[in-house]
């Protein structure tokens, strides 16, 4: 679980914190960029260093300069051209993409947190050996209770854990694995029942329950298999 940094920035601008989002679509692109820039920079540099006479060595730029002295247009050109113009309109397409947002709302106190989540160094960083309820009340009591509904995040993957918890919990049930996204949770149980459809509702019914502060968010999935060991 992951509340917002910005919590109490956004209540005192009166503006909703920011949901967690995941890395700008450009960054890669400005990783290389960065990169381009500071090979220019080297180069100009090294240039600069050869003319002073510090180093008895030919320049880049120079050699590069030669190298491209009395050129003749090429048929290619053109095709290098419009390909350097496609990667320039994208560039512009990653530069104005929103982030994508990589958690869910929910309430702080209505959710118990399953071991092993994680909290943002504003609850106290890793609180997995506390009370997942302890947890929470500190949560709501730093973002405040009218907020506490809007500045706090479940991860996806623990989305997951919590579920596969739950269904675990559910009676006759002796294994369960969930995954989930920011859009659904999918819970696979077995169970020594071999009235699986019953199972499955027990499940569903639980999860509903359980994740009812997120369930108009996320849809949820479960499927129920007979344990063949225990038959």
């Amino acid at each position: 679980m992951t509340a917002s940094p910005a919590s109490g920035q956004g209540r005192a601008r009166g503006t909703s914190p920011r949901p967690p989002v995941a890395a700008a679509a450009a960054a890669p692109a400005g990783i290389v960029g960065a990169l381009l820039v500071l090979a220019a920079a080297i180069a100009g540099v090294q240039n600069a260093i050869v003319h002073a006479g510090w180093a008895p060595a030919p320049s880049w730029l120079g050699t590069l300069a030669d190298a491209v002295d009395g050129a003749r247009p090429q048929p290619w050109w053109g095709v290098v051209g419009a390909a350097a113009a496609a990667c320039g309109v994208w560039l512009l397409v990653l530069a104005v993409k929103p982030r994508r947002r990589t958690a869910i709302a929910v309430s702080a106190r209505a959710v118990s947190t399953p071991a092993g989540t994680h909290a943002h160094p504003a609850t106290g960083g890793n609180d997995s050996g506390r009370d997942s309820d302890s947890v929470a009340a500190d949560v709501a009591a730093d973002v405040g209770d009218e907020d506490a509904a809007t500045t706090v995040w479940l991860r996806p993957v623990d989305a997951a854990r919590l579920a596969g918890d739950i269904a675990r919990a559910v009676p006759a049930v002796t294994g369960a694995a969930a995954t989930a996204t920011r859009k659904k949770i999918t819970v696979t149980a077995r169970t020594v029942d071999t009235d699986t459809a019953a199972v499955r509702t027990q499940i569903t019914d639980a999860l509903t329950d359980r994740l009812a502060p997120i369930a108009g968010q996320v849809r949820i999935d479960a499927a129920v298999h007979t344990d063949k060991v225990h038959r």
